[in-house]
Protein backbone atom coordinates (compact mmCIF):
# COMPACT_ATOMS: atom_id res chain seq x y z
CA UNK A 1 0.00 0.00 0.00
CA UNK A 2 1.02 3.55 -1.13
CA UNK A 3 -0.12 6.25 1.65
CA UNK A 4 1.16 9.85 1.74
CA UNK A 5 0.10 12.51 4.52
CA UNK A 6 -1.22 16.10 4.22
CA UNK A 7 -1.97 18.46 7.09
CA UNK A 8 -4.85 20.83 5.46
CA UNK A 9 -5.79 24.21 7.48
CA UNK A 10 -9.14 25.17 7.61
CA UNK A 11 -8.17 28.65 8.12
CA UNK A 12 -6.30 28.74 4.60
CA UNK A 13 -7.83 30.30 1.68
CA UNK A 14 -4.93 29.42 -0.48
CA UNK A 15 -6.11 25.18 -2.36
CA UNK A 16 -3.34 23.35 -1.11
CA UNK A 17 -1.97 20.86 -4.25
CA UNK A 18 -1.68 17.08 -3.52
CA UNK A 19 0.66 14.81 -5.53
CA UNK A 20 0.05 11.22 -5.50
CA UNK A 21 1.94 8.10 -6.82
CA UNK A 22 0.00 5.55 -8.99
CA UNK A 23 2.55 3.05 -9.59
CA UNK A 24 1.51 1.20 -6.53
CA UNK A 25 -1.49 -1.46 -5.80
CA UNK A 26 -3.47 0.79 -3.23
CA UNK A 27 -3.07 4.75 -2.71
CA UNK A 28 -4.30 5.94 0.33
CA UNK A 29 -3.78 10.05 1.10
CA UNK A 30 -4.12 10.62 4.95
CA UNK A 31 -5.67 14.15 5.38
CA UNK A 32 -5.02 15.82 9.05
CA UNK A 33 -7.20 18.67 9.55
CA UNK A 34 -5.53 21.74 11.73
CA UNK A 35 -7.04 24.84 12.67
CA UNK A 36 -5.32 27.64 14.98
CA UNK A 37 -2.46 25.16 15.23
CA UNK A 38 -4.69 22.70 16.68
CA UNK A 39 -5.64 19.32 15.12
CA UNK A 40 -9.24 19.70 14.64
CA UNK A 41 -11.36 17.05 16.73
CA UNK A 42 -13.00 14.83 14.85
CA UNK A 43 -14.82 12.83 17.16
CA UNK A 44 -18.97 12.40 16.47
CA UNK A 45 -18.32 13.77 12.77
CA UNK A 46 -19.32 12.74 9.87
CA UNK A 47 -17.12 13.32 6.56
CA UNK A 48 -17.44 12.73 3.20
CA UNK A 49 -15.28 13.82 -0.18
CA UNK A 50 -16.29 14.94 -3.39
CA UNK A 51 -14.32 15.01 -6.60
CA UNK A 52 -14.93 14.37 -10.26
CA UNK A 53 -12.83 13.21 -13.41
CA UNK A 54 -13.37 13.69 -16.51
CA UNK A 55 -15.94 10.53 -17.29
CA UNK A 56 -17.96 11.78 -13.94
CA UNK A 57 -16.00 9.03 -12.40
CA UNK A 58 -15.18 9.57 -8.39
CA UNK A 59 -11.53 10.22 -7.63
CA UNK A 60 -11.94 8.83 -4.10
CA UNK A 61 -13.85 5.82 -3.80
CA UNK A 62 -13.73 5.65 -0.28
CA UNK A 63 -13.64 8.81 2.81
CA UNK A 64 -13.27 7.09 6.22
CA UNK A 65 -12.07 8.66 9.60
CA UNK A 66 -9.03 6.98 10.99
CA UNK A 67 -10.02 4.21 13.70
CA UNK A 68 -6.29 4.66 14.58
CA UNK A 69 -5.82 8.26 14.82
CA UNK A 70 -7.65 10.84 16.13
CA UNK A 71 -8.48 13.97 13.35
CA UNK A 72 -7.59 12.04 10.48
CA UNK A 73 -9.41 11.29 7.44
CA UNK A 74 -8.41 8.56 4.91
CA UNK A 75 -8.90 8.43 1.36
CA UNK A 76 -8.86 5.75 -0.57
CA UNK A 77 -7.94 6.53 -4.66
CA UNK A 78 -9.90 4.69 -7.32
CA UNK A 79 -8.75 1.94 -8.83
CA UNK A 80 -10.11 3.07 -12.10
CA UNK A 81 -8.42 6.73 -12.40
CA UNK A 82 -7.97 8.05 -15.68
CA UNK A 83 -6.99 12.08 -15.27
CA UNK A 84 -3.04 11.74 -14.88
CA UNK A 85 -1.25 14.83 -14.42
CA UNK A 86 -4.07 17.40 -14.19
CA UNK A 87 -4.91 18.85 -11.33
CA UNK A 88 -8.51 17.74 -9.81
CA UNK A 89 -10.61 19.84 -7.34
CA UNK A 90 -11.98 17.97 -4.36
CA UNK A 91 -13.61 19.12 -1.43
CA UNK A 92 -13.98 17.73 2.17
CA UNK A 93 -17.53 18.14 3.57
CA UNK A 94 -17.13 17.87 7.82
CA UNK A 95 -20.52 17.94 9.46
CA UNK A 96 -20.51 18.31 13.19
CA UNK A 97 -23.00 16.53 15.71
CA UNK A 98 -24.97 19.54 16.08
CA UNK A 99 -25.52 19.82 12.03
CA UNK A 100 -22.60 22.69 11.37
CA UNK A 101 -21.01 21.76 8.28
CA UNK A 102 -17.70 22.56 6.96
CA UNK A 103 -15.99 22.31 3.58
CA UNK A 104 -12.46 22.00 2.76
CA UNK A 105 -10.84 22.51 -0.72
CA UNK A 106 -7.70 21.02 -2.25
CA UNK A 107 -5.98 19.97 -5.52
CA UNK A 108 -5.13 16.41 -6.19
CA UNK A 109 -3.05 15.86 -9.36
CA UNK A 110 -1.82 11.56 -9.75
CA UNK A 111 1.41 10.86 -10.97
CA UNK A 112 2.10 7.89 -12.99
CA UNK A 113 5.00 6.11 -14.51
CA UNK A 114 3.23 2.85 -15.65
CA UNK A 115 -0.14 4.58 -17.13
CA UNK A 116 0.98 7.59 -19.65
CA UNK A 117 -2.17 7.79 -21.30
CA UNK A 118 -6.02 7.64 -20.75
CA UNK A 119 -6.10 5.03 -23.61
CA UNK A 120 -3.70 2.51 -21.17
CA UNK A 121 -7.09 2.01 -18.97
CA UNK A 122 -9.10 -0.84 -19.24
CA UNK A 123 -12.37 0.35 -20.16
CA UNK A 124 -15.19 -0.47 -17.82
CA UNK A 125 -18.08 -1.06 -20.57
CA UNK A 126 -20.81 -1.30 -17.26
CA UNK A 127 -22.76 2.32 -17.52
CA UNK A 128 -23.18 4.70 -14.62
CA UNK A 129 -26.76 5.21 -13.59
CA UNK A 130 -27.22 8.66 -11.91
CA UNK A 131 -29.66 8.95 -9.15
CA UNK A 132 -33.03 7.34 -10.38
CA UNK A 133 -33.16 8.67 -13.56
CA UNK A 134 -32.15 6.03 -16.84
CA UNK A 135 -31.00 7.28 -20.04
CA UNK A 136 -31.97 5.32 -22.63
CA UNK A 137 -30.72 5.89 -26.76
CA UNK A 138 -33.21 6.37 -28.62
CA UNK A 139 -32.64 3.56 -31.82
CA UNK A 140 -29.33 3.42 -30.57
CA UNK A 141 -27.07 6.76 -30.75
CA UNK A 142 -28.68 7.76 -33.83
CA UNK A 143 -27.05 11.40 -33.59
CA UNK A 144 -24.13 10.06 -34.74
CA UNK A 145 -24.31 7.04 -36.82
CA UNK A 146 -27.50 5.19 -38.72
CA UNK A 147 -30.56 4.58 -36.30
CA UNK A 148 -31.38 1.00 -35.38
CA UNK A 149 -27.87 -0.03 -36.71
CA UNK A 150 -24.92 -2.04 -35.21
CA UNK A 151 -22.64 1.21 -34.51
CA UNK A 152 -25.46 3.13 -33.39
CA UNK A 153 -26.09 0.63 -30.44
CA UNK A 154 -22.18 -0.08 -30.24
CA UNK A 155 -21.48 3.61 -29.28
CA UNK A 156 -24.69 3.67 -27.04
CA UNK A 157 -22.51 1.22 -24.96
CA UNK A 158 -19.00 3.47 -25.41
CA UNK A 159 -20.93 6.70 -24.54
CA UNK A 160 -22.33 5.55 -20.90
CA UNK A 161 -26.14 4.90 -21.87
CA UNK A 162 -28.14 2.89 -19.35
CA UNK A 163 -30.24 1.21 -22.13
CA UNK A 164 -30.64 1.28 -26.18
CA UNK A 165 -33.82 1.32 -27.68
CA UNK A 166 -34.76 -0.50 -31.22
CA UNK A 167 -37.60 -1.65 -33.04
CA UNK A 168 -38.64 -5.25 -34.43
CA UNK A 169 -40.58 -6.28 -37.13
CA UNK A 170 -40.95 -10.17 -38.43
CA UNK A 171 -39.58 -11.81 -41.27
CA UNK A 172 -41.87 -14.34 -44.03
CA UNK A 173 -39.83 -16.70 -42.70
CA UNK A 174 -40.86 -15.77 -38.94
CA UNK A 175 -36.96 -14.08 -38.21
CA UNK A 176 -37.20 -11.00 -36.00
CA UNK A 177 -35.10 -7.79 -37.99
CA UNK A 178 -34.72 -4.36 -36.50
CA UNK A 179 -35.81 -0.84 -38.41
CA UNK A 180 -37.88 1.53 -37.52
CA UNK A 181 -40.80 1.13 -40.38
CA UNK A 182 -42.27 -1.90 -41.53
CA UNK A 183 -41.37 -0.67 -44.91
CA UNK A 184 -38.07 -0.88 -46.78
CA UNK A 185 -37.48 2.08 -48.58
CA UNK A 186 -36.13 5.16 -47.37
CA UNK A 187 -33.17 3.43 -44.89
CA UNK A 188 -32.62 0.73 -47.09
CA UNK A 189 -32.03 0.22 -51.63
CA UNK A 190 -35.06 -2.07 -51.36
CA UNK A 191 -38.84 -1.46 -51.49
CA UNK A 192 -41.83 -3.01 -50.19
CA UNK A 193 -42.77 -4.58 -46.36
CA UNK A 194 -40.48 -6.76 -44.46
CA UNK A 195 -42.80 -8.93 -44.46
CA UNK A 196 -43.07 -10.03 -47.32
CA UNK A 197 -39.23 -11.16 -47.42
CA UNK A 198 -37.36 -13.60 -46.34
CA UNK A 199 -34.12 -12.73 -43.64
CA UNK A 200 -31.44 -14.47 -46.13
CA UNK A 201 -33.55 -11.65 -49.07
CA UNK A 202 -33.14 -9.07 -46.72
CA UNK A 203 -29.60 -9.16 -45.63
CA UNK A 204 -28.89 -8.62 -49.48
CA UNK A 205 -29.49 -5.02 -48.74
CA UNK A 206 -27.84 -1.84 -47.86
CA UNK A 207 -28.80 0.81 -45.48
CA UNK A 208 -28.50 3.61 -47.05
CA UNK A 209 -29.79 6.61 -44.73
CA UNK A 210 -28.92 8.18 -41.03
CA UNK A 211 -26.50 10.17 -39.61
CA UNK A 212 -23.13 9.88 -40.82
CA UNK A 213 -24.01 7.25 -43.17
CA UNK A 214 -20.77 7.93 -45.00
CA UNK A 215 -18.69 6.44 -42.24
CA UNK A 216 -20.42 3.43 -42.62
CA UNK A 217 -20.88 2.05 -46.19
CA UNK A 218 -22.34 -1.83 -46.57
CA UNK A 219 -24.48 -1.59 -43.03
CA UNK A 220 -27.00 -4.54 -42.74
CA UNK A 221 -30.49 -4.70 -41.18
CA UNK A 222 -29.49 -5.91 -37.78
CA UNK A 223 -31.48 -8.99 -36.48
CA UNK A 224 -32.49 -9.37 -32.93
CA UNK A 225 -30.01 -12.05 -32.01
CA UNK A 226 -27.08 -9.34 -33.18
CA UNK A 227 -28.64 -6.30 -31.64
CA UNK A 228 -29.03 -8.33 -27.73
CA UNK A 229 -25.38 -9.26 -28.46
CA UNK A 230 -24.03 -6.02 -29.07
CA UNK A 231 -26.25 -5.20 -25.34
CA UNK A 232 -24.41 -8.27 -23.50
CA UNK A 233 -21.10 -6.96 -24.77
CA UNK A 234 -21.38 -3.41 -23.56
CA UNK A 235 -23.53 -4.22 -20.59
CA UNK A 236 -26.87 -2.03 -21.54
CA UNK A 237 -30.38 -2.74 -21.61
CA UNK A 238 -32.27 -3.75 -24.17
CA UNK A 239 -35.25 -1.86 -25.10
CA UNK A 240 -37.44 -3.59 -27.67
CA UNK A 241 -40.44 -1.58 -29.27
CA UNK A 242 -42.58 -4.16 -30.20
CA UNK A 243 -44.80 -2.96 -33.11
CA UNK A 244 -46.14 -5.58 -35.65
CA UNK A 245 -46.46 -9.01 -33.98
CA UNK A 246 -48.44 -12.49 -34.78
CA UNK A 247 -50.10 -13.55 -31.18
CA UNK A 248 -48.21 -16.88 -32.31
CA UNK A 249 -44.90 -15.28 -32.59
CA UNK A 250 -45.03 -13.98 -29.10
CA UNK A 251 -44.22 -17.15 -27.31
CA UNK A 252 -41.32 -17.11 -30.14
CA UNK A 253 -40.16 -13.76 -28.54
CA UNK A 254 -39.76 -14.56 -24.86
CA UNK A 255 -37.86 -17.57 -26.37
CA UNK A 256 -35.28 -16.38 -28.29
CA UNK A 257 -34.80 -13.03 -25.53
CA UNK A 258 -34.46 -16.40 -22.76
CA UNK A 259 -31.74 -17.85 -25.06
CA UNK A 260 -30.08 -14.39 -25.00
CA UNK A 261 -29.93 -14.32 -21.44
CA UNK A 262 -31.73 -13.23 -18.21
CA UNK A 263 -35.71 -12.18 -19.33
CA UNK A 264 -35.87 -9.46 -16.26
CA UNK A 265 -32.36 -8.08 -18.46
CA UNK A 266 -34.78 -6.69 -20.92
CA UNK A 267 -37.43 -3.80 -21.33
CA UNK A 268 -40.22 -4.54 -23.36
CA UNK A 269 -42.29 -1.63 -24.70
CA UNK A 270 -45.28 -1.56 -27.21
CA UNK A 271 -48.76 0.67 -28.23
CA UNK A 272 -50.27 -2.23 -28.38
CA UNK A 273 -51.68 -3.07 -24.27
CA UNK A 274 -53.55 -6.52 -25.79
CA UNK A 275 -49.18 -7.62 -27.09
CA UNK A 276 -48.08 -6.66 -23.67
CA UNK A 277 -51.11 -8.08 -21.64
CA UNK A 278 -50.15 -11.32 -23.70
CA UNK A 279 -46.52 -10.79 -22.82
CA UNK A 280 -46.65 -10.55 -19.29
CA UNK A 281 -49.17 -13.82 -19.12
CA UNK A 282 -46.33 -15.73 -20.58
CA UNK A 283 -43.34 -14.41 -18.45
CA UNK A 284 -43.41 -12.65 -15.41
CA UNK A 285 -39.83 -11.26 -14.74
CA UNK A 286 -39.84 -9.20 -17.99
CA UNK A 287 -40.05 -5.37 -17.75
CA UNK A 288 -43.05 -3.54 -19.62
CA UNK A 289 -43.56 -0.36 -20.33
CA UNK A 290 -46.98 0.86 -22.32
CA UNK A 291 -46.94 3.00 -24.83
CA UNK A 292 -49.75 5.11 -23.54
CA UNK A 293 -50.94 8.30 -22.30
CA UNK A 294 -49.87 9.86 -18.88
CA UNK A 295 -53.57 9.52 -17.06
CA UNK A 296 -55.12 8.27 -13.77
CA UNK A 297 -56.88 5.66 -16.00
CA UNK A 298 -53.69 4.34 -17.65
CA UNK A 299 -51.96 4.17 -14.94
CA UNK A 300 -54.41 1.88 -13.39
CA UNK A 301 -54.04 -0.55 -16.04
CA UNK A 302 -50.78 -0.34 -15.86
CA UNK A 303 -50.60 -1.04 -11.89
CA UNK A 304 -53.38 -4.28 -12.86
CA UNK A 305 -50.45 -5.86 -15.28
CA UNK A 306 -46.93 -4.75 -13.79
CA UNK A 307 -45.83 -2.53 -16.39
CA UNK A 308 -44.33 0.75 -16.64
CA UNK A 309 -46.07 3.22 -18.73
CA UNK A 310 -44.28 5.45 -21.36
CA UNK A 311 -45.43 8.56 -22.58
CA UNK A 312 -44.59 12.03 -24.94
CA UNK A 313 -42.79 14.27 -22.13
CA UNK A 314 -44.87 17.23 -22.58
CA UNK A 315 -47.65 15.24 -20.78
CA UNK A 316 -45.41 14.43 -17.70
CA UNK A 317 -46.44 16.04 -14.67
CA UNK A 318 -45.01 16.50 -10.93
CA UNK A 319 -48.64 15.03 -9.64
CA UNK A 320 -48.83 12.48 -12.05
CA UNK A 321 -45.51 10.69 -11.84
CA UNK A 322 -46.51 11.19 -7.61
CA UNK A 323 -49.57 9.31 -8.50
CA UNK A 324 -47.62 6.59 -11.00
CA UNK A 325 -44.99 6.13 -8.71
CA UNK A 326 -47.66 5.39 -5.26
CA UNK A 327 -49.70 3.04 -7.32
CA UNK A 328 -46.02 0.86 -8.31
CA UNK A 329 -45.92 2.08 -11.71
CA UNK A 330 -42.64 3.46 -13.32
CA UNK A 331 -42.54 6.56 -15.70
CA UNK A 332 -40.70 6.49 -18.35
CA UNK A 333 -40.97 9.27 -21.25
CA UNK A 334 -39.48 10.37 -24.84
CA UNK A 335 -38.11 12.19 -26.71
CA UNK A 336 -36.39 14.68 -25.07
CA UNK A 337 -33.00 16.13 -26.50
CA UNK A 338 -32.99 20.06 -24.47
CA UNK A 339 -30.56 19.58 -21.32
CA UNK A 340 -33.09 22.00 -19.61
CA UNK A 341 -36.13 19.91 -20.17
CA UNK A 342 -33.84 16.90 -18.84
CA UNK A 343 -33.37 18.37 -15.59
CA UNK A 344 -36.98 19.30 -15.17
CA UNK A 345 -38.24 16.07 -15.92
CA UNK A 346 -35.55 14.53 -13.67
CA UNK A 347 -36.79 17.02 -10.65
CA UNK A 348 -39.79 15.66 -11.46
CA UNK A 349 -38.66 11.96 -10.93
CA UNK A 350 -38.90 10.43 -14.22
CA UNK A 351 -37.89 6.77 -14.22
CA UNK A 352 -36.81 6.34 -18.11
CA UNK A 353 -35.78 9.12 -20.30
CA UNK A 354 -35.28 8.13 -24.05
CA UNK A 355 -32.86 11.03 -26.34
CA UNK A 356 -31.08 10.84 -29.56
CA UNK A 357 -28.32 13.19 -27.87
CA UNK A 358 -28.34 14.08 -24.42
CA UNK A 359 -25.22 12.96 -21.70
CA UNK A 360 -25.84 13.01 -17.84
CA UNK A 361 -22.81 12.51 -16.09
CA UNK A 362 -21.79 9.51 -18.62
CA UNK A 363 -18.48 6.92 -18.34
CA UNK A 364 -16.89 7.39 -21.73
CA UNK A 365 -15.25 4.32 -22.88
CA UNK A 366 -12.41 3.80 -25.19
CA UNK A 367 -11.67 7.66 -25.68
CA UNK A 368 -8.09 8.33 -27.85
CA UNK A 369 -6.99 11.08 -26.05
CA UNK A 370 -8.41 14.07 -24.09
CA UNK A 371 -7.31 18.23 -23.62
CA UNK A 372 -7.69 20.06 -20.08
CA UNK A 373 -8.69 24.15 -20.17
CA UNK A 374 -7.55 24.45 -16.28
CA UNK A 375 -8.36 28.29 -15.19
CA UNK A 376 -6.55 28.53 -12.04
CA UNK A 377 -4.88 32.27 -12.62
CA UNK A 378 -6.00 35.41 -13.48
CA UNK A 379 -4.48 35.29 -17.08
CA UNK A 380 -6.52 32.47 -18.16
CA UNK A 381 -9.82 34.26 -17.18
CA UNK A 382 -8.71 37.40 -18.79
CA UNK A 383 -7.98 35.58 -21.82
CA UNK A 384 -11.21 34.19 -22.36
CA UNK A 385 -13.54 37.46 -21.24
CA UNK A 386 -16.08 38.35 -23.92
CA UNK A 387 -15.26 41.50 -26.25
CA UNK A 388 -17.72 43.71 -24.09
CA UNK A 389 -16.72 42.77 -20.97
CA UNK A 390 -12.64 43.36 -21.62
CA UNK A 391 -13.06 46.76 -22.56
CA UNK A 392 -14.80 47.35 -19.79
CA UNK A 393 -11.96 46.90 -17.92
CA UNK A 394 -11.97 46.84 -13.94
CA UNK A 395 -15.42 48.76 -14.08
CA UNK A 396 -16.92 45.06 -15.19
CA UNK A 397 -14.76 43.02 -14.00
CA UNK A 398 -12.70 41.96 -10.92
CA UNK A 399 -9.86 39.10 -10.46
CA UNK A 400 -9.25 38.07 -6.51
CA UNK A 401 -5.97 36.30 -6.15
CA UNK A 402 -7.13 35.33 -2.79
CA UNK A 403 -9.73 31.93 -3.94
CA UNK A 404 -8.85 32.76 -7.90
CA UNK A 405 -11.88 34.27 -7.81
CA UNK A 406 -13.67 36.12 -11.65
CA UNK A 407 -16.12 38.97 -9.64
CA UNK A 408 -18.58 40.19 -13.16
CA UNK A 409 -20.34 43.73 -12.96
CA UNK A 410 -22.86 43.45 -15.48
CA UNK A 411 -25.22 46.13 -16.31
CA UNK A 412 -26.66 43.98 -18.97
CA UNK A 413 -24.85 45.07 -21.66
CA UNK A 414 -22.47 41.87 -21.59
CA UNK A 415 -24.49 38.97 -22.52
CA UNK A 416 -21.64 36.29 -22.78
CA UNK A 417 -18.89 36.44 -19.54
CA UNK A 418 -16.67 34.29 -20.99
CA UNK A 419 -15.99 32.73 -24.38
CA UNK A 420 -13.64 29.40 -24.53
CA UNK A 421 -12.71 29.03 -28.15
CA UNK A 422 -12.24 25.14 -27.77
CA UNK A 423 -9.22 23.35 -29.73
CA UNK A 424 -10.93 21.11 -33.48
CA UNK A 425 -13.22 18.31 -32.58
CA UNK A 426 -14.95 15.66 -34.28
CA UNK A 427 -18.30 14.38 -34.54
CA UNK A 428 -18.63 12.41 -31.40
CA UNK A 429 -16.26 14.04 -29.16
CA UNK A 430 -17.16 14.87 -25.77
CA UNK A 431 -16.96 18.50 -24.39
CA UNK A 432 -17.44 18.71 -20.37
CA UNK A 433 -18.02 21.43 -18.09
CA UNK A 434 -17.91 22.39 -14.93
CA UNK A 435 -17.47 25.24 -12.48
CA UNK A 436 -18.79 27.03 -9.02
CA UNK A 437 -20.28 30.05 -8.80
CA UNK A 438 -21.81 32.20 -6.28
CA UNK A 439 -24.57 34.75 -7.23
CA UNK A 440 -24.52 38.09 -5.11
CA UNK A 441 -28.01 38.84 -5.51
CA UNK A 442 -29.74 35.73 -6.47
CA UNK A 443 -28.16 35.34 -10.12
CA UNK A 444 -29.05 32.84 -12.18
CA UNK A 445 -25.64 31.50 -14.78
CA UNK A 446 -26.17 30.24 -17.93
CA UNK A 447 -23.59 27.86 -19.39
CA UNK A 448 -23.12 25.50 -22.76
CA UNK A 449 -21.79 25.34 -25.90
CA UNK A 450 -21.66 27.18 -29.31
CA UNK A 451 -21.29 26.29 -32.68
CA UNK A 452 -19.36 28.41 -34.63
CA UNK A 453 -19.60 28.68 -38.59
CA UNK A 454 -17.82 31.60 -40.48
CA UNK A 455 -18.79 34.10 -37.89
CA UNK A 456 -22.49 32.14 -37.42
CA UNK A 457 -23.40 31.42 -33.91
CA UNK A 458 -25.70 28.13 -33.43
CA UNK A 459 -26.72 27.61 -30.10
CA UNK A 460 -25.97 23.91 -28.76
CA UNK A 461 -27.11 24.08 -25.59
CA UNK A 462 -26.97 26.91 -22.69
CA UNK A 463 -28.41 25.38 -19.67
CA UNK A 464 -26.83 22.62 -17.19
CA UNK A 465 -27.22 21.52 -13.87
CA UNK A 466 -25.90 22.79 -11.08
CA UNK A 467 -26.16 21.66 -7.34
CA UNK A 468 -26.18 24.13 -4.08
CA UNK A 469 -22.89 23.44 -2.48
CA UNK A 470 -23.35 25.83 1.14
CA UNK A 471 -23.85 29.46 -0.68
CA UNK A 472 -22.29 28.40 -4.30
CA UNK A 473 -23.48 26.47 -6.46
CA UNK A 474 -20.99 23.35 -8.64
CA UNK A 475 -22.51 23.38 -12.11
CA UNK A 476 -21.47 20.32 -14.72
CA UNK A 477 -22.71 19.36 -18.02
CA UNK A 478 -21.65 16.79 -20.84
CA UNK A 479 -21.87 17.75 -24.29
CA UNK A 480 -21.75 15.82 -27.79
CA UNK A 481 -20.37 17.73 -30.23
CA UNK A 482 -22.49 16.99 -33.79
CA UNK A 483 -20.35 18.48 -36.56
CA UNK A 484 -16.43 18.46 -37.04
CA UNK A 485 -15.00 21.58 -36.72
CA UNK A 486 -11.24 22.92 -37.76
CA UNK A 487 -11.25 25.21 -35.57
CA UNK A 488 -10.06 28.12 -37.69
CA UNK A 489 -13.29 29.06 -39.94
CA UNK A 490 -15.54 26.46 -37.73
CA UNK A 491 -15.00 25.97 -34.14
CA UNK A 492 -17.09 25.01 -31.01
CA UNK A 493 -17.00 27.74 -27.82
CA UNK A 494 -17.69 27.19 -24.08
CA UNK A 495 -19.95 30.60 -23.12
CA UNK A 496 -21.01 31.33 -19.47
CA UNK A 497 -23.01 34.37 -18.61
CA UNK A 498 -26.26 35.62 -17.06
CA UNK A 499 -29.25 33.52 -17.34
CA UNK A 500 -31.60 36.93 -17.86
CA UNK A 501 -30.76 40.09 -19.34
CA UNK A 502 -30.79 43.40 -16.88
CA UNK A 503 -28.16 43.76 -14.04
CA UNK A 504 -25.82 40.87 -12.29
CA UNK A 505 -23.26 40.56 -10.34
CA UNK A 506 -21.89 36.89 -9.39
CA UNK A 507 -18.43 35.32 -9.07
CA UNK A 508 -16.93 31.81 -10.87
CA UNK A 509 -14.10 29.42 -9.72
CA UNK A 510 -12.65 26.75 -10.84
CA UNK A 511 -13.66 26.55 -14.44
CA UNK A 512 -12.30 22.92 -16.12
CA UNK A 513 -13.24 22.17 -19.44
CA UNK A 514 -12.15 18.49 -20.70
CA UNK A 515 -12.71 17.30 -24.10
CA UNK A 516 -12.37 13.58 -24.92
CA UNK A 517 -11.46 12.47 -28.58
CA UNK A 518 -13.96 9.39 -29.51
Amino acid sequence: MYKKFVRLDLSDREKRQVTLDFTRDLCVLEVVLIQDEHIVNLKNCRVQVEGVQSNNQPVFESCNLSPAKNGAILLTLTEHFVNFNVPLLCELLIEEGGGEERWVFFYVEVKSETRKSRSDIVPQPKPHVPAKTRLIAHRGLSSIAPENTIPAYELAGRYGYYGAECDIHETKDGEFVILHNSTLEGMTNGVGRISDYTLKELQQLTIISGHQIQRYPSLKLPTLEEYLDVCKSWGIVPVIEVKEIEESSISRLIRLIKQWGDAHQVIIISFSKKTLVQIRKLEEAMTLQWLAHLNEENIKVCAKYKMAISCRYKEVTQKLVHQAHQQGVLVATWTVDLNEKMQELMKMGVDFMTTNTLLYRQSLVGCKGGKDYLFHHQSEYINSLSSPLKEKGNEGWIYHEEGQLLEVFDEGEFGNVLEVKLAPLAVGDVVTVSFFYLGMEEDSIRAGLEYVEEGRVQEVEHSIKSTAHGNWHYMSGQFLAMNSVSGDQSYYRVIIGPKAAGKSHFMIRDLHIHLDYM
